[in-house]
């Protein structure tokens, strides 16, 4: 059976509980607000189909090199609407109606009150906008895994979206003959944020506005894709709005004090991912495409199947794109081949949750994060300066 002694290797993907066929197996929230398998040991039968399942467990470390992708791009939807809605280029929405045109089915997260994030599975195309954006928070699974299953079983051809963890053990999950019918898209992923230190942010807006949080943008583009600003809404009708370099959830968030313990020592960067396409911000593309950035948001994709580059050629029509490689999108994008650092701020930041003001705790934070930036400026200027003296 599964047994976790070493928070550093779950990454929460859930495909234990999945497979077991006893049911027994749940995932529980821990003191952090991160879910842990917990085995009913009375009702397990010792099958050790969740030991298979797990994906730290079973861990296959590529060593040689792994083949380029087949093709990296530039890419944003020409349809505006649809760009403002979505985090970066809008291209997501294009792989998910193409699937649910062919009478399939796309998984992806939605924003949740209880959750922050869960998976849903959406079968009309009227009910994608539930799935665009970003969600600084890890996804609630549940038996997301199972529908899956079923609906490759009826020959429906199915779109997953998640971090490349998540689709990683949704793969082991699948034997190799369920995945013919399996597309699936992940992202450039910083490291996932639990619910407690997002619960404490909800609490501390709650408080502030006295009001509940009905729904939370966190990449909104009134001031434009590059300088985004997180808006709440709330139920009585009142409106927060924090450009994110302000923001206390995001000050926490960006200096990778509050995500999960396995995002240090991520086992599904770069040569591990498993995914048919990627996607995510083309941070740092004014250096190299400058003419395709108007302000409204562009993806970098790359398509890492010939399943992956297929339906990158369906939706040709309704996008504009321009050739990269993958170099051009690492070179923005660090989180694509490397796991976040931890630092000692993080033991410190889950002490005072719940007990320190949330807006003070991040103001501690970002006033940390100025003081390393200075530091770092200054330690360049010094190296500027040594060398010059060498010449």
């Amino acid at each position: 059976m599964v047994e976790i002694n070493d928070k550093s290797k779950c990454c929460g993907c859930s495909a234990c509980a999945n497979i077991c066929p006893k049911k027994c197996i749940t995932m529980e929230l821990d003191d952090e607000g991160f879910r842990y398998p917990r085995v009913n040991k009375n009702l397990c039968i010792d099958c050790g189909l969740c030991e298979k399942a797990c994906i730290y467990l079973n861990e296959i470390v590529v060593k040689d090199k792994k083949p380029e992708p087949l093709q990296c791009y530039a890419v944003y939807n020409v349809d505006v609407k649809e760009r403002l809605n979505s985090s970066s280029g809008g291209v997501f929405i294009l792989f998910a109606k193409e699937i649910i045109s062919r009478g399939g089915v796309v998984f992806g997260t939605k924003y949740c009150k209880t959750n922050g994030a869960e998976f849903v599975a959406i079968a009309n195309a009227e009910d994608l906008y539930c799935l665009q954006g970003s969600k600084y928070v890890q996804s609630y699974i549940g038996d997301c895994f199972i529908k899956v299953k079923e609906f490759l079983s009826q020959n429906k051809q199915v779109l997953f979206s998640g971090t490349p963890c998540q689709i990683k053990a949704l793969k082991r999950f699948l034997s190799d003959k369920d995945c013919d019918g399996l597309y699936c898209v992940d992202i450039f992923c910083h490291g996932v944020p639990g619910i407690k230190v997002y619960g404490e942010y909800v609490g501390w807006l709650e408080k502030k506005y006295g009001s509940y949080v009905e729904k939370i943008n966190f990449r909104n583009k009134d001031e434009g894709w590059q300088n985004y600003s997180i808006v709440a809404d709330f139920e009585d009708g009142q409106v927060y709005r924090c450009p994110f370099q302000k923001d206390p959830y995001m000050q926490i968030f960006l200096k990778d004090i509050a995500l999960r313990p396995s995002c240090y020592s991520c086992i599904s960067k770069n040569s591990q991912m498993q995914s048919d396409i990627t996607i995510g911000d083309f941070w740092g593309c004014d250096d190299i495409c400058p003419n395709m950035n108007d302000k409204n948001g562009l993806s970098a994709v790359i398509a890492r199947s010939e399943k992956g580059r297929a339906l990158m050629e369906v939706v040709n029509n309704k996008i504009r794109s321009h050739s990269v490689n993958i170099k051009d999108i690492a070179n923005g994008n660090p989180s694509l081949i490397y796991s976040a650092s931890q630092n000692g701020d993080r033991n410190s930041l889950f002490e005072r949750l719940g007990k320190d003001d949330f807006e003070n705790i991040a103001k501690d934070v970002s006033k940390k994060r100025l003081i390393e930036k200075l530091k770092n400026k200054l330690w360049y200027i010094k190296s500027l300066i040594f060398s010059r003296k060498k010449k």
